[in-house]
């Protein structure tokens, strides 16, 4: 995916050095659009998914560990 990341980086960047204003704009706008949404997407996808205890102390505002959860709230 990174040579595909790249291709849309370079499209846009082109595109965007390259775009006027003339009878195309609303279509380079949407294309613009499109092309950082999918951009987006695959960063997203390619970016590292935080391991169970990251996401629960993430999740957790009093710091407790899932496993005091209970024994905090008796």
């Amino acid at each position: 995916m990174p040579d595909t990341l790249e291709s849309l980086r370079v499209t846009l960047q082109t595109l965007e050095e390259s775009a006027g204003s003339g009878d195309y704009s609303a279509h380079l706008a949407a294309l613009k659009s499109f092309l950082l949404n999918r951009i987006a997407e695959l960063e997203i996808d390619e970016a590292p998914e935080p391991s169970i205890g990251e996401t629960a102390s993430a999740n957790s505002s009093d710091g407790l560990t899932p496993s005091q959860w209970k024994k905090g709230k008796e």
